[in-house]
């Protein structure tokens, strides 16, 4: 009969932890893809083509604009509030595979530059074509990501 030593005991210990806390973790890491990068938002609709297309891969699927400058949120108006004091609304649709159009209303900030656009009504066994953007102030933003986020 073999015995076995503190060491062995605890290197199996230690990875019978690290295995399923290593998958946990994997499952809650945000999925980012840059669409865009140094863009300017404006009155103008921007609309392109998601090369690939953007597939939903987690609980809520967002576009997430990351600003040059900080902003505060005017979370009354669903609008944001920009270092010179403009009060900037953006709005942010994508298309599906079908030519459907879904305005992403919810707004979600996630830092004093970014800020990520979704719906609860986007449906996730389609892929996305399409985005389109505009703002009725001038919006700089450094990127444009679409992120697939799972609440913890």
């Amino acid at each position: 009969m073999k015995t076995c030593d503190g060491m062995t005991l605890l290197m199996g210990s230690w990875l019978a932890l690290a295995i399923p806390l290593t998958f946990t973790s994997c499952l809650r890491r945000d999925v980012d893809k840059r669409l865009l990068k140094n863009v300017t938002l404006s009155q103008d609709w921007l609309e392109f083509e998601a090369d690939p297309q953007l597939k939903p891969s987690r609980q809520v699927q967002m576009i997430v604009l990351v600003t040059s400058q900080p902003f505060e949120p005017e979370l009354t108006s669903i609008s944001l509030r920009l270092s010179d004091g403009t009060i900037a609304k953006p709005e942010v649709d994508i298309v599906d595979q079908y030519g459907n159009s879904y305005e992403l209303k919810t707004q979600t900030v996630i830092g004093e530059t970014e800020v990520g656009y979704w719906s609860v009504e986007l449906p996730t066994d389609r892929t996305y074509m399409k985005v389109r953007l505009r703002s009725n102030h001038r919006i700089d933003c450094e990127e444009v990501i679409w992120r697939c986020h799972n609440w913890k």
